[in-house]
């Protein structure tokens, strides 16, 4: 796989010279690969979303470097476009639906790329069906769907654009569990099927059991911790240092090992759980 996010030494200064600096990043360098799924986690104030707002190009390269798809962003300058690169969900996204229609809404970013009306049309129509909306759905206003409808409609118009890195920020933030596994299946099948890179920002460890197949931590602005949620979850001093707590999978697991029972205490999701555990009750039932 290639690298299509290369950050080395980049650090990042909020209102520097003042009484109010805060120092969001310190010298965070790390590569990520195409077609990765990424989970960013952290406390918050942690850096998580300033470092997603940095490869978006959203803020001036002061420290370090950053260079994305190929292109170094510039050092000291103003936030630069990262049209068909990059595209970011924020949280809430919902909040920034403006349009008539859900399709004039998820027309918006392909229209500022300058495309063709019927490549417009097109990739209205398959980013709406990447989503789970039905092509009726496109002349209904906005603000007249449901909280989960709303946050499709807002992705799609992320998607529509066809970025080769998708950012999502806190995606699952104020959803119903319904809502939350839909989107989580939604994107789950969206990067197998079009191998984009995802950077998944989340404060739930168990969405990131889910989706991930990396994680970052940050700490106070510092990585302190990049691996497999498989190696990073069971380390629960690390988590702790760091504010956070395994997945409930795990914390099922690791209680049980220290009761005695004699499984791996890998699981970091329900279903590896129910096996680590189906597996030691069988066991145990034939050795007795």
């Amino acid at each position: 796989m290639s690298i299509c996010i290369e950050i080395e030494n980049f650090s990042y200064t909020y209102q520097a010279q003042t009484s109010m600096v805060t120092h969001a990043l310190k010298n965070i360098s790390v590569e990520i690969k195409s077609g990765e799924i990424v989970g960013i986690v952290g406390q918050t104030g942690s850096g998580k979303s300033t470092l997603a707002e940095a490869i978006a190009g959203l803020l001036p390269i002061t420290q370090g470097s950053v260079t994305v798809c190929g292109f170094r962003l510039p050092e000291k300058s103003k936030p630069v476009c990262l049209l068909g690169k990059v595209g970011m969900v924020f949280q809430y996204p919902e909040q920034q639906l403006f349009a008539s229609t859900v399709a004039e809404d998820i027309a918006f970013g392909p229209r500022n790329m300058k495309l063709p009306e019927s490549q417009i049309q097109m990739r209205v129509q398959q980013a709406m069906e990447e989503v789970g909306l039905k092509e009726q759905d496109g002349q209904k206003n906005p603000m007249c769907l449901s909280g989960g409808e709303k946050r499709k409609v807002a992705i799609a118009g992320v998607l529509a654009m066809q970025p080769e890195i998708l950012i999502l920020d806190e995606p699952l933030a104020g959803l119903d569990q319904r809502g939350k596994e839909d989107l989580l299946q939604m994107i789950q099948h969206y990067q197998a099927v079009n191998h984009r890179t995802v950077l998944w920002i989340a404060h739930s460890m168990e969405e990131i059991a889910r989706i991930a197949h990396r994680v970052f931590i940050l700490q106070h602005g510092e990585l302190v911790a990049d691996g497999t949620p498989q190696h990073l979850f069971p380390q629960e001093t690390l988590l702790q240092q760091c504010g956070l707590l395994p997945p409930i999978a795990t914390q099922t697991v690791l209680a049980l090992q220290k009761k005695g029972w004699t499984i791996p205490g890998r699981a970091i999701t329900i279903a590896q759980a129910k096996e680590e555990i189906l597996s030691y009750l069988r066991r145990d039932n034939h050795e007795q």
